[in-house]
């Protein structure tokens, strides 16, 4: 008998099972792993709705049955506060991955399941990026941000199931840490910025330092931030490299003796080159360091042979050719006051880092920053697109996404005050712009009414807004010498039933082209 035969036949289903003939994993882990597909396409097509940017289905069923099938040797699930689950609850994870075993232990529910196979997926990509640049010299702050990535990630493709159950859109994020680490890699998403380009990580990031108030400066401040409070030895680097800094600004205070102090480290970095040179053309030499490299090394990370060795030399010597140059840059007159600014912006940057870790209200007002340059950034992108009408549309869905995106954990995006000015600037861009292309409605003469009534748009949880209609009702009028002051309400609702009221104040009611005890469609049939 087929396992979870009750489940709808598919063509993946199918193919899942196919795949689980040839796993040993228990009958519960492939009765969940069932559950889970299931689940995926129950909500996967709502999810597509709500989320434009989302990747096909298709291609996201193809995705989790090759991570099934290629990457996952033995998965093991658990039940919540019994002797097995302690290696994860030590932890505070809801899942362990064992990327040399491809094996995965993980809470006994679906949406857990679906964020360990991604998971494990990135770290096996990751795996096999890090043995090809093995022993590369890495800035601080780029294993840091990695790290944001894969969580941002798989906080990111769990969202079918977490969010969406084939009936409705729920926000289901409950933990402030991830409530956090989702805000922003959705921030990065809706800007477009690509995670994938090596350069996210090191030349974005040199680049951001630079920049006195940008989205991507309190980006990566907020990064560092989040990925310092789970792991102390970022946080470690972090306060190491802001005591550096701090202790090369004072020394550059002394112009002289800084550029005597570094002209002694360019002699002993050209030793240090020397010895490498040495090294690699002398076979005894080359010998001696690779066995006293591996004398000090776990069995796992040791040296595969001489010749891996050899690369390695290289790419240390390619990494000291690197600081010569950046010495050199001191030494240059004319480039000593730009290489001090570049410090002092670091330095700055990573003050706020550690100012985070130590006062809540700092951290806040940083994600507050973040979110008002985010607004700011995605209201130029409406002006340079705004001639695009199926770019409008999509920009409806996508912004109405973002308002109702969790931000603390009471709190979404549209809650908070001190954003209310920007969202209403960039609601205003899309209200403006899709009225005169014609792609929704103008429920009134008057700017700021239909500001006031198009805006709950943006937060309703209708999953499909071509079904939302609104209407205008007159509750109460108060009469004055020269205007008469109305009640009314704005009921949002879909083809079938009601789901909200809002109540709202406006003078002159009858001058102003509304239309009132009527059911008006949203978006303009075309």
């Amino acid at each position: 008998m087929k396992i979870f035969s009750k489940m709808t036949s598919n063509e993946y289903n199918n193919r899942l099972e196919k795949i689980l003939d040839n796993k040993t994993y228990d009958e519960d882990v492939k009765n969940l792993l069932l559950s889970m597909l299931y689940k995926i396409e129950n909500g996967y097509n709502d999810y597509t709705k709500v989320k434009v940017k989302a990747i096909p289905k298709e291609n996201f069923m193809e995705k989790i049955l090759k991570i099934i099938e290629e990457q996952c040797f033995d998965i093991k699930i658990v039940t919540p506060k019994t002797e097995l689950s302690k290696p994860l609850e030590q932890e505070n994870k809801i899942c362990k991955i064992d990327v040399d075993r491809g094996s995965i232990l993980v809470y006994a529910n679906e949406e857990d399941l679906l964020y360990s196979l991604i998971e494990m997926n990135l770290l096996q990509e990751e795996y096999k990026k890090v043995h090809e640049l093995k022993n590369s010299n890495k800035e601080y702050y780029e294993d840091a941000i990695k790290e944001f990535v894969i969580k941002g990630i798989c906080l990111n493709e769990s969202e079918p199931i977490r969010d969406f159950d084939g009936w409705s859109w729920n926000n289901n994020i409950k933990n402030i840490e991830n409530i956090e680490y989702n805000l922003i890699f959705q921030n990065i998403m809706m800007l477009n910025i690509n995670v994938d380009n090596p350069e996210f990580y090191n030349k974005n990031f040199e680049k951001a330092i630079q920049d006195s108030k940008t989205f991507e400066k309190y980006m990566y401040i907020i990064i560092l931030t989040l990925v310092s409070e789970q792991n102390e030895h970022v946080k470690t680097n972090i306060q190491n490299k802001l005591n550096e800094l701090s202790e090369l600004l004072k020394l550059m205070e002394n112009k002289k003796k800084f550029l005597d102090k570094i002209s002694e480290n360019k002699k002993n970095i050209f030793n240090e080159i020397k010895k490498i040179d040495e090294t690699i053309n002398d076979k005894e030499k080359l010998r001696k360091e690779y066995d006293k490299r591996n004398a000090k090394l776990p069995n796992n990370k040791k040296i595969f042979s001489v010749s891996y060795l050899l690369d390695i030399l290289a790419k240390e010597r390619e990494e000291k050719l690197k600081e010569i140059k950046r010495i050199n840059n001191f030494l240059d007159p004319s480039k000593f006051v730009k290489q001090k600014q570049k410090i002092e912006n670091e330095n700055d940057l990573l003050k706020n880092v550690v100012e985070n870790l130590s006062n809540v209200e700092s951290k806040k007002q940083t994600m507050i920053n973040l979110q008002l340059e985010f607004l700011n950034r995605f209201e130029k992108q409406i002006e340079q697109n705004s001639n695009n009408k199926d770019y409008l549309e999509k920009l409806i869905y996508e912004f109405r996404y973002y308002c109702l995106i969790p931000i603390y954990q009471r709190n979404t995006i549209s809650d908070v005050e001190k954003l209310q000015e920007s969202i209403e600037k960039v609601m205003n861009s899309i209200i403006d712009n899709c009225i005169d292309k014609e792609i929704i409605t103008n429920f009134s003469d008057s700017a700021s009414l239909c500001y006031n009534i198009l805006k709950y748009a943006f937060i309703t949880k209708i999953i499909n807004l071509k079904e939302v209609q609104i209407k205008i009702n007159k509750i109460k009028t108060e009469k004055y010498v020269n205007e008469t002051k109305y009640y009314i309400s704005i009921s949002v609702c879909d083809l079938k039933e009601l789901e909200n009221v809002y109540n709202e104040v406006v003078y002159n009611l009858d001058l102003l082209n509304v239309k009132t005890n009527k059911k008006i469609p949203l978006f303009l049939k075309f």
